[in-house]
Formats: C-alpha cells, structure tokens, sequence
C-alpha cells in the first residue's frame, strides 16, 4: 500500500528516508499543505499518515512521549474518525504510547492556559498543525488516516508563536527571522534555545515509529 506522510518540517520527513513512502513537508502553511495533500492523493496513495512533533496538552506527557491517535479535534470543535485498525497495529507495536485524540489548528498553541482550555475541552493529549488538513482530507476521499507525533513542548511550557516564521513554505529553516525576532526582543534566547532542544529530543522519539510505517505499508 502507497502512504502519503504529511510533515510539517524537513527535519521530520528526513527521518522516513528509506521507507516506501511519499512525503510532503507544508511548513505549517495551511493552504501550502493543503495543496501538497491533494497532489499526494492525485498521485494515488491509499492512506495517510500526520507525522511529526507536537505540543503535549496532557500534563502527564513529557517531551520525547510518543502519541498516537485516530481521532482528530480541530478548531471548531469537529471531530474526525481515522482508522482504528491501523491505531490498534501501532499499539501493538509501540504499547508504550499514549493514545487519545489530537488538537489540530492553523496555528501554534501557544501558552499553558490555552493547552489547559484545549486539554480539558477536547480530550486532547497534544497539538499540531497538519493534522486537521489529513483528517479532512481522508475524509473527502475516504481514505484511512493516523496521527504519529512526539511531544516536543509539554503542557507546562510556553511555546513562542513567533517560532513559527523561522520555517518555510518547504518545512525548512529560516534563520533569519528568528534573529529579527530575537534582536526585536519578540522571541526570547532561553525560549529559542529550550524549544530547539525539546525538538531535537522528540525528533530522536520518532524514530521509533519506524516499524509501524513499514507495517502500514506493507
């Protein structure tokens, strides 16, 4: 079976080299996404996968935890049924992780109140920002889909919003505006710093998740 996986960073997607998969990176760019989406499946993949690092909602998560879910929440509060059988396949491989719905939106979740109001609200163990267009998408198309994601910052931790304009529309690294944001005093040293360490940690987490793409391919 032909998966698409839908990145939001390269830093991600580089991590499924090998695999027989088709990947696309969006950036967090919601109509790039979505356009990148709609080539995946014109190009025929049978299913797809959200994959990539996240924001913890659940205060029991820490960075690194791997979260896996079938049911998507997004911003106006619809939910979005993937598949349980491919959730039940991942379970079975990785018994480890926590599963429960995703928060998706087009934007970061920012601060600790807003994960408490999104935790307590959806049910939702983490956040991301390419989950809500796979969910539409399979929908459309009535395809199978599953969330595979990392914690990165955790229920407890603010994730600065301008973070979000040191990536392109290609999931790549700009630098140079988070040095504007830094010389502005917009993003704060110790908060870049941080967020770059709990990121490198749940992009260490997600190789673990190997074995259940190369199952789900099969």
């Amino acid at each position: 079976m032909i998966l698409g996986v839908v990145t939001g960073l390269q830093s991600e997607a580089k991590l499924l080299a090998g695999l027989p998969l088709r990947v696309i990176s969006g950036g967090g760019q919601a109509e790039v996404t979505q356009r990148k989406i709609d080539t995946l499946i014109a190009q025929g993949v049978r299913g797809l996968i959200s994959f990539g690092i996240a924001g913890g909602l659940d205060p029991a998560l820490r960075t690194g935890d791997l979260v896996i879910s079938a049911t998507v929440v997004d911003s106006a509060g619809r939910q979005y049924a993937g598949s349980p059988a491919w959730l039940e396949q991942a379970l079975g491989l990785l018994p480890s992780c926590a599963a429960g719905h995703v928060y998706a939106s087009d934007r970061i979740v920012e601060t600790t109140t807003e994960k408490h109001r999104l935790f307590t609200t959806c049910n939702a163990l983490a956040a991301d920002m390419e989950s809500q267009h796979v969910a539409r998408a399979a929908e459309r198309h009535g395809l199978p889909f599953l969330v595979m994601r990392a914690v990165s910052d955790t229920a407890r931790e603010t994730l600065p919003a301008g973070l979000a304009a040191g990536v392109d529309a290609d999931g790549g690294t700009r630098v140079l505006p988070i040095l504007a944001g830094l010389a502005t005093g917009r993003l704060g040293l110790a908060a870049v710093m941080q967020a770059g360490r709990s990121a490198g940690k749940a992009l260490q987490a997600l190789k673990r998740t190997r074995p259940v793409l190369e199952r789900l391919s099969a």
